[in-house]
């Protein structure tokens, strides 16, 4: 349970890392006081948190089990894991967008009529999630030794 619980606040902290980071591109986020600002981004980071679940959980239905990233198919439940993470966040994007939720800056990059920042997120944030999880699992069982040897 307590490697669960690892993953999850690290997958949190990197959602809400990023959330904090593309908040400039918002239109809708600028001139915000701090303090609301960052409660908005720990709203997206909890909604991160609940697509990575998704994602993950559909990884694990194709990977063979919850431990899928320290498996032999890990590239395609990676796959897996990336798109479904993607399509969710497209598709609420263009949900929000279109009921005024949140708009962009006109300095957003977009693909697709979609945010190429919160894309993007979906793209690499998946990938290092799956990294920190391999480490995360070879130090819960074999210790310190096992986090060296995944390291180097």
């Amino acid at each position: 349970m307590k490697r669960w619980t690892t993953f999850a606040a690290l997958v949190f902290a990197l959602h809400f890392a990023w959330e904090m980071m593309q908040a400039k591109w918002f239109e809708s986020m600028q001139g915000l006081p701090l303090s609301r600002a960052t409660l908005t981004c720990a709203r997206a980071s909890f909604g991160d948190l609940v697509i990575t679940a998704l994602a993950f959980t559909l990884a694990a239905l194709v990977g063979g089990g919850a431990k899928w990233p320290t498996s032999r198919r890990v590239l395609v439940a990676a796959a897996v894991f990336i798109a479904t993470g993607i399509a969710i966040t497209a598709g609420y994007e263009r949900f929000a967008l279109g009921r005024g939720m949140w708009r962009y800056d006109d300095t957003m990059p977009i693909l697709f009529g979609i945010g190429a920042l919160p894309l993007l997120q979906w793209l690499l944030l998946p990938l290092i999630e799956v990294m920190l999880f391999r480490l995360i699992d070879k130090r819960a069982s074999g210790g310190p030794a096992a986090v060296v040897a995944c390291i180097g």
